[in-house]
C-alpha cells in the first residue's frame, strides 16, 4: 500500500470518528481538530484493526507519531512495509 493511500484511509477514519464534514489538512495538528485522548485510543485501535499490526508501548507515548495524519500515515507505511 503506497503512503497517498493510507493518508486516505486514515483521514476518513478520523473524519468518521469525529464526526467531521470538512477536509482534513496532512499537517493539521489533531488534537487541534478535536482528537482528545479517549479518541485517539478508539483512532490506534480502528488503525491497528484495518492494517493489521499493534502499536509497541513506546509509539504510543511518542507525541510525534500521533501528531498530524502525516505523521500517522509515515509511521504507518513504515510498520506495514518493513
Amino acid at each position: 500500500m503506497q503512503l497517498y493511500d493510507i493518508q486516505l484511509v486514515v483521514t476518513e477514519e478520523i473524519k468518521k470518528l469525529l464526526s467531521l464534514d470538512r477536509e482534513i489538512e496532512l499537517s493539521e495538528g489533531l488534537e487541534n481538530i478535536g482528537l482528545d485522548s479517549r479518541n485517539t485510543m478508539k483512532l490506534v485501535v480502528l488503525i491497528e484493526s484495518i492494517f493489521g499490526f499493534e502499536f509497541d508501548d513506546e509509539d504510543l507515548v511518542d507525541d510525534e507519531i500521533l501528531f498530524n495524519v502525516f505523521n500517522v500515515s509515515e509511521f504507518i507505511f513504515k510498520k506495514i512495509n518493513g
